[in-house]
């Protein structure tokens, strides 16, 4: 699984420096990351000792120091800010919840801090009661289409909401002090 992965990613990073059209070669490349990040939660799998289970802060911790120095323009210091319990899921809430985390800190790190020196990102996932907790906020100019509870348009927003339906889980945005998403699902998806 993991190389057919590694395999599809490559052949759309290709096409994506094939391709003549800026937005569509980003489009690709947006592509290229959510399959990498889908690779690499089998990477770490396949290198722990039970294939069906991975120590999701560890990998958490990792995934959100790539996105942001990947993402991090030179002018621009980002603070990161992490607070994860010791939770380990099995592999069908973990590749959805990390499908989500990258969406969000890449949505804020692309779009929360125009003309900006410095920003801030915290991730927090937790136990709360029978459920967890994932909660990625910033603190730049929060989500400007958000109408309600549901921001609209982006296709990283929709697809954050299908993997949240995926979990059985609960969303809420809110604009506060910049961007903040809650996601709440059922506990019992830890391994």
């Amino acid at each position: 699984m993991k190389n057919n992965l590694q395999v599809v990613s490559s052949l759309l990073s290709l096409q994506a420096m094939k391709t003549q059209n800026t937005e569509a070669s980003n489009t690709l490349m947006e592509s290229c990351r959510r399959i990498q990040v889908m690779a690499d939660i089998h990477n770490r799998l396949y290198g722990s000792r039970d294939v069906a289970q991975i120590e999701f802060d560890e990998f958490v911790r990792t995934l959100t120091k790539g996105l942001v120095s990947a993402y991090s323009p030179e002018a621009i210091r980002i603070e990161l800010v992490q607070d994860l319990e010791s939770i380990t899921l099995n592999i069908d809430a973990a590749i959805p919840c990390s499908l989500i985390i990258s969406e969000l800190v890449s949505n804020s790190m692309k779009h929360a801090f125009p003309g900006r020196s410095e920003g801030a990102i915290a991730v927090t996932l937790n136990r709360h009661g029978e459920k967890l907790r994932l909660r990625v906020e910033d603190n730049g100019i929060g989500l400007m289409e958000a109408q309600g509870s549901q921001p609209c348009g982006s296709l990283g927003l929709t697809l954050v909401d299908a993997l949240v339906e995926q979990l059985d889980g609960d969303i809420v945005y809110s604009n506060e002090k910049g961007a903040c998403t809650i996601i709440t699902f059922d506990g019992k998806r830890i391994a």
